[in-house]
């Protein structure tokens, strides 16, 4: 897979496309880029994923993402949407965390979803 399509992940923002960078199974990380569908403030948006196992029956999963946006109105727009991806990273680690655990979409997944 080259990549995915998040509709409506951000509120307020339409499909962003997704296209992977690197995948290293052997160390368990991977990276992407947004390619297409970003507001027009952003110029870069990347994201670095890894898990790092914690024993027999745990890990832990470190995400690093990356935003560079224009000046204007970039800046002025940065504490909302600095708001939003916290918000956003903070639903996605509950999500992923019951579907490791639960081996089913989180309900609140499901209803986005439909």
């Amino acid at each position: 897979m080259a990549g995915r399509v998040c509709s409506n992940s951000v509120s307020g923002f339409g499909d962003i496309k997704e296209t992977f960078t690197y995948y290293d199974e052997q160390a368990l990380r991977f990276g992407y880029e947004a390619s297409d569908g970003t507001p027009f403030f952003i110029k870069k948006a990347v994201n670095n994923w890894r898990v790092k196992s914690q024993g027999a029956n745990s890990c832990q999963v470190d995400v690093r993402g990356e935003v560079e946006s224009s000046r204007f109105p970039g800046l002025l727009l940065a504490p909302i949407f600095r708001r939003q991806m916290h918000e956003l990273s903070v639903e996605t680690g509950e999500e992923l965390k019951f579907f490791v655990e639960q081996n089913e979409p989180h309900p609140r997944k499901l209803k986005q979803m439909g």
